[in-house]
């Protein structure tokens, strides 16, 4: 019998286990819970599935009571085994606790990983962050598993172009981690072409990359609705930004462009839907600015989120302007294209270049940011532009970004892998 027909014979017998260790999951909402779910959903058929993770805190970094306590806790989710493992919790807006967070997880996930788990084939890490990764890596060693590197976003890069750390003693320490990473990896993933070269870039070689683009769940398409709420001034257009309100999405800027708008008088009115570390701040800028065409809305679950969504006119996304992030792709951005929603992406970035494209929204680079109001004019006062590029977006992004080209593709590098 042929390598690879051993191969899927041992698949479907679902005699291979899978450990994905990722710090953030589902309860706790980012793109990488998001990710991560996809991961196990892929394997559900062929493997066996196990993901390590933190007691959920992300991102206010307050532990739920029913997790309180506790050094370890076992549930499951969609067929696969979650290991919660304790943490010292933090709400990201100081880097020290933050840190403390991430090396607490780095040891308890390392440490039930190796107790818990028995004679894994694959391990996944994740990154950000690296010592996600590293305890992944680590694992892998221990238990003689393949390991595959998940590179979401490039660390240390992405946090000293945020002015999160200097580049010093630290950032080297990362950095060489990170191409221990790399050296270590049997496979590294990443979520696009731009992102792909980057890691070539460092010196990984191309064979050894495959690209495994984030998807966005087409189910959930608008089965819900509501009024435009009460306090949006009638026949205002209603601009939804919904997300993590963090410094890797450049918010200041879009609260420049608020303002602008207020300015100029255009009946829009924003809405912020989510939490992050640069919520409170903006909060503070609006108050001061006397913004009376704006509101902020804490995090929502997926249900109340369609209704957000189905009365705006218009969704915004942003990025910060560092060229390192020009290989980003939010993942909320591709739930608004979802959503059959215009996209404004605030950005220097190629996603950001593919939206306008294919007609699905428009573009703004950070120094043209005092037309934001306009653009969203553009399209609201047009209102079959603003259904086409609807429909646009979604039809790009069902072809493109559907759950099962993600499986599809995952499989084939499982198999590749062993």
């Amino acid at each position: 019998m042929k390598r690879s027909e051993k191969q899927t014979n041992v698949m479907s017998k679902k005699a291979m286990r899978v450990v994905i260790v990722s710090q953030i999951f589902f309860p706790e909402k980012s793109a990488a819970s998001n990710r991560m779910s996809r991961f196990i959903e892929g394997f559900k058929d062929v493997a066996e599935t196990f993901l390590i993770c933190q007691m959920p805190n992300y991102p206010t970094g307050v532990i739920p009571q029913e997790y309180r306590g506790m050094i370890y806790k076992k549930e499951d989710f969609n067929g696969c085994s979650v290991l919660r493992t304790c943490v010292i919790p933090s709400d990201n807006s100081k880097i020290a606790r933050r840190s403390i967070n991430y090396i607490t997880f780095f040891l308890s996930s390392l440490f039930f990983g190796i107790v818990k788990i028995k004679k894994p084939n694959i391990i996944i890490g994740s990154s950000p962050q690296l010592l996600n990764a590293f305890s992944a890596a680590l694992l892998a060693k221990i238990k003689r598993a393949k390991f595959i590197f998940d590179v979401r976003d490039i660390w240390p890069e992405s946090i000293a172009a945020m002015g999160l750390m200097k580049k010093g003693v630290f950032y080297g320490i990362l950095e060489k981690l990170e191409l221990w990473l790399y050296r270590q990896a049997d496979q590294v993933l990443t979520i696009n072409e731009p992102l792909k070269q980057q890691i070539v870039d460092k010196g990984v070689p191309l064979e050894k990359i495959q690209v495994l683009p984030n998807v966005v769940d087409l189910s959930h398409t608008l089965t819900a609705t509501m009024p435009k709420p009460d306090y949006v001034p009638k026949n205002w257009f209603i601009a939804l930004y919904a997300g993590n309100h963090s410094k890797a999405q450049n918010m200041k800027k879009i609260l420049q462009g608020v303002i602008e708008s207020q300015k100029k008088h255009f009946p829009i009115f924003y809405l912020f839907v989510g939490h992050g570390e640069e919520k409170a701040e903006m909060q503070k800028a609006a108050s001061e600015h006397n913004l009376e065409n704006i509101k902020f809305v804490d995090q929502v679950d997926r249900h109340q989120l369609q209704l957000y969504y189905s009365c705006a006119d218009v969704c915004i996304a942003s990025l910060h302007s560092d060229r390192v992030f020009y290989s980003a792709l939010p993942t909320k951005v591709l739930e608004y294209m979802s959503m059959s929603k215009p996209v404004i992406f605030l950005a220097d970035n190629y996603f950001a270049e593919k939206i306008v494209q294919v007609g699905a929204g428009y573009r703004l680079l950070e120094s043209e940011v005092g037309l934001l109001g306009d653009e969203i004019m553009k399209i609201c006062r047009v209102d079959s532009l603003k259904k086409q590029m609807g429909v646009n977006g979604y039809a790009y992004v069902f072809k493109y970004y559907s759950p099962d080209i993600f499986k599809s593709t995952l499989l084939r590098i499982s198999h590749n892998t062993l």
